[in-house]
């Protein structure tokens, strides 16, 4: 983890009450796992698919083996400080002879060099471990994406259904009245061409139903005939509001961004200073007889020329400009949350209207089937009532999906769903 005494990263991050939360200390401590909290309640068809789609998720992801290339680097780098033992053998010429041998190298003191690469491995591990997180939230959405199109055209058949139902009715009810001389063939041809409309609508819908199950079962390996209902009933509070916490899989990436180019700033600033190493050597030669000795060498830092000091500057514009990605992906976040959040309560205000005006459909409906059945009104005015009222449902069943996809949307870019942590073994 960095010094924010050597980066100032830290230290500058606590100016901004908005960043207190977000240091880099907070990232790379884990701290933000126990601020983890699943935006899917558990023991529902949601959970279930989300649970499905992560296990698929991490059995065909390739980053599973970067992550595990990372955690085995920065062990690597976390034992830099052991000695050195090398074989060595070499081939004489004229008075010397050949030989073999031992060499042991310790390092004594770089000026912190070897621990800015560890902190740097570090850093790179576990901005991996975030981009797994990040790409199996990705993947869970997509799932839950097709989850919840399929329970919108699930509830939209069943709309049609119900209207078809409901224009047969009707049409039963018209052959009696055309029969007692009531009514002409001009009304029943209007009530044919409307049930055809909405079978052909059911068409659509059941193509999206089959196109969702089909993406589903790309993406989380799920059948839907064997997942709970199909109904919005079991979606109702299943997707949760993210908690107020700012540690979104994008953010804490940027963050990290900020701390290894900083670290990467640092590593070239000590580059300019020189190293202490001892080194032992224990040799045999031909004779049969060892040779044995010790130094303590004293090895310069790169101070020739002046491209020391561009690396350094080309290190600090990198610094630069992944600080500016920092804030602009807060900007991002904050921008996008506020969308949703903006969209979903423009929607739940038209799914209200639009439940009220089911309401007034079906008190129209009410009022209208004894002028009907009396013979005071035409089919074709019960059939713009029945077809505007299966309209409000298909509008609210549309609207609800929008709810449910967006509330999906915000989880995502709040990580919550799919935990923060796994078991990699």
């Amino acid at each position: 983890m960095a010094d924010p005494a050597h980066t100032g990263q830290d230290a500058s991050a606590t100016d901004d009450p908005g960043n207190a939360a977000l240091t880099a200390t907070y990232v790379l401590s884990g701290a933000y796992l126990e601020d983890w909290q699943p935006a899917l309640r558990n023991d529902t068809a949601i959970s279930e698919v989300a649970l499905e789609a992560n296990r698929m998720s991490i059995d065909r992801s390739p980053t599973l083996f970067l992550l595990r290339a990372a955690e085995a680097e920065s062990a690597a780098e976390k034992a830099a400080w052991f000695p050195r033992i090398r074989p060595t053998a070499s081939l004489g010429v004229g008075s010397t002879g050949p030989g073999i041998g031992i060499s042991v190298t310790q390092m004594i003191y770089d000026f912190s060099q070897t621990r800015t690469r560890r902190e740097k491995a570090e850093i790179s591990r576990a901005m991996t471990e975030i981009q797994f997180w990040k790409e199996r939230n990705e993947d869970v959405r997509d799932a839950l994406l097709s989850y919840v199109d399929a329970v919108e055209a699930n509830e939209v058949i069943a709309a049609r259904q119900d209207l078809e139902q409901r224009l047969m009715e009707l049409a039963m009810q018209e052959a009696d009245r055309v029969q007692s001389g009531v009514t002409g063939q001009g009304d029943t041809l209007f009530l044919d061409v409307s049930r055809q409309e909405n079978r052909r609508d059911m068409i659509r819908q059941r193509a999206k139903l089959t196109d969702a199950r089909a993406r589903l079962l790309r993406d989380a390996g799920v059948r839907l005939d064997q997942a709970p209902q199909l109904r919005f009933a079991a979606l109702s509070g299943a997707c949760q509001a993210p908690q107020e916490r700012d540690h979104a899989p994008d953010l804490l990436r940027a963050r990290l961004a900020v701390e290894l180019a900083t670290m990467s700033e640092l590593e070239a600033r000590k580059n300019l200073f020189p190293r202490i190493v001892a080194a032992a050597d224990l040799t045999t030669g031909t004779g049969g007889s060892p040779e044995d000795n010790a130094r303590i060498a004293f090895e310069g830092g790169s101070i020739a020329g002046g491209g020391a000091r561009l690396r350094i500057e080309a290190e600090r514009q990198r610094t630069l400009a992944a600080e500016r990605g920092f804030t602009t992906a807060r900007h991002d976040l904050a921008r996008e949350l506020e969308r949703l959040e903006i969209d979903t309560h423009a929607l739940r205000n038209t799914l209200r209207e639009y439940g009220e005006l089911v309401q007034t459909t079906d008190r129209s409906l009410a009022l209208f089937k004894d002028r009907f059945l009396a013979g005071a009104a035409s089919v074709a005015e019960a059939v713009r009532l029945e077809v505007e009222r299966s309209a409000n449902l298909v509008a609210i069943a549309e609207t609800r999906g929008a709810i449910e996809r967006n509330c999906v949307e915000a989880a995502r870019l709040y990580g919550a769903l799919s935990a923060a942590d796994i078991d990699l073994e």
